[in-house]
């Protein structure tokens, strides 16, 4: 049946021919996959290390550590699209912001090591939150690379599972270091408030986002809207000498207050 109905999408335009590794070449690119590979990198490696954590940490059986896993797990796919609707209503960068934060005050919470109880909910939580800021990233892959969204979510979804892949070596090498499970959520924490420092610094630059190919003029998590124009202008398009319509261009990264 999907051979006989599915029909190839419209292809992209001269301006989403360009090559994976061309995207790699913009600031946005880059930053977004450094974006995803803090919420769906952790989220995925937390999924893989925390039945190993409940086992050695509480010496519980492989089978009762799997489940609390599996259920924190569960947490960040269910609210992965809650980021996703919440940041086409308010706004992906608010989203994220507060993920990040959550995510360095569960962190260094969790370096702690507190109860049974305490850490199943506090994991419970953080997977939540890593999963809605998936959600949320993907808000501004749409926004920014709307003409390139095939190479774009490919690069990105990438990135993030190499940090996936990445953060149990990370963990269990801190934990064979220093001797306590603590270090390890000590550096997911410092990895979650560098990312939310960085993520607003980068919210207040205008003009232009390391990208000199920029798309419609929008806000993020915002539908796209046109300026609004009278008399004359509002049937007649502003061209400039060469005849093309003019395009105002700003940081796709950018929110305004």
């Amino acid at each position: 049946m999907f051979a006989l109905l599915a029909k190839e999408p419209p292809r992209p335009t001269a301006a989403g021919g360009r090559g994976v590794f061309a995207l790699l070449a913009e600031a946005d690119a880059r930053w977004l996959c450094g974006l995803y590979m803090v919420t769906f990198g952790g989220f995925v490696g937390l999924s893989g290390y925390l039945p190993l954590f409940m086992v050695d940490r509480f010496e519980l059986t492989k089978v009762t550590g799997a489940g609390y896993a599996a259920l924190c797990a569960a947490a960040g796919s269910l609210l992965r699209p809650l980021g996703g609707v919440l940041g086409d209503r308010i706004g992906a960068i608010r989203v994220l912001g507060v993920v990040l934060a959550a995510a360095t005050g569960l962190g260094l919470a969790l370096a702690a090591l507190p109860s049974l109880p305490l850490t199943v909910g506090a994991l419970f939580v953080l997977m939540g939150a890593l999963g809605a800021g998936n959600g949320a990233v993907f808000c501004l892959v749409g926004a920014r690379f709307g003409d390139r969204i095939g190479a774009m979510t490919g690069l990105v979804g990438a990135a993030g599972g190499v940090g996936g892949f990445l953060l149990p070596f990370v963990l269990g090498a801190l934990r064979q270091a220093t001797g306590s499970f603590g270090s390890g959520f000590v550096v997911l924490g410092a990895a979650a408030a560098l990312t939310a420092f960085r993520l607003h610094s980068r919210r207040d630059v205008g003009g232009g986002a390391g990208s000199s190919d920029q798309g419609p003029d929008r806000d993020v998590g915002t539908e796209p809207h046109a300026p609004t124009r009278t008399g004359d202008e509002a049937d007649h398009p502003v061209r400039p000498s060469g005849g093309r319509v003019e395009v105002h261009a700003a940081a796709a990264l950018t929110e305004r207050p």
